[in-house]
């Protein structure tokens, strides 16, 4: 009975003691570094290929669904269509551009320009037409933060840093 008494404390004491000299693991590392602070939320910047554009894209939720996305020297090309432009709304369609501008620009590191589409493929139309267009590069919000969300600050954030162009279609619904 005293040899397992005897045993059973010297398991205890071992377990206490590894458990304490583990728990310095990670301090002492810190300390070597010469930094004690750990980022919790770190931004993960992506460089954009060929070959992870599908993936990165279907990361973004979208409104419009997308019809074209080209890649090509560090400019990303993304077609939106719509199939009634009756039901069109302004605000969703700046939202998903906005969307494009904050993954292309803030959530990578080679994109270096973005051309912006939104097309109609009304049956009421002979053809394709543009709705609604937007190019820009990332000089254009090397300064800016954050792209503004709220959408009476987001058309005239975009119309400011932006080259917007309307097509017939689009200056019609008004």
């Amino acid at each position: 009975m005293l040899m397992v008494a005897r045993n059973l404390f010297f398991a205890v004491v071992f377990s206490t003691m590894l458990a304490i000299i583990l728990s310095f693991l990670p301090t002492m590392e810190l300390s070597q570094n010469g930094s004690s602070d750990i980022p919790v939320f770190q931004s993960k910047e992506t460089v954009l290929t060929k070959s992870n554009l599908v993936d990165f894209l279907r990361g973004q939720s979208f409104q419009h669904p997308i019809r074209r996305v080209k890649w090509e020297n560090g400019s990303l090309f993304i077609d939106f269509y719509i199939t009634s432009p009756k039901q069109l709304n302004k605000k969703v369609v700046f939202d998903d551009f906005s969307k494009v501008l904050n993954m292309s620009f803030y959530s990578t590191t080679n994109v270096k320009q973005v051309f912006i589409r939104l097309i109609n493929l009304s049956s009421e139309s002979p053809r394709e037409t543009m709705m609604v267009a937007l190019s820009g590069d990332r000089e254009n919000v090397r300064l800016v933060r954050k792209i503004p969300s709220k959408s009476d600050e987001l058309k005239i954030f975009l119309e400011t840093y932006f080259r917007l162009s309307y097509g017939q279609d689009w200056i019609k619904i008004n």
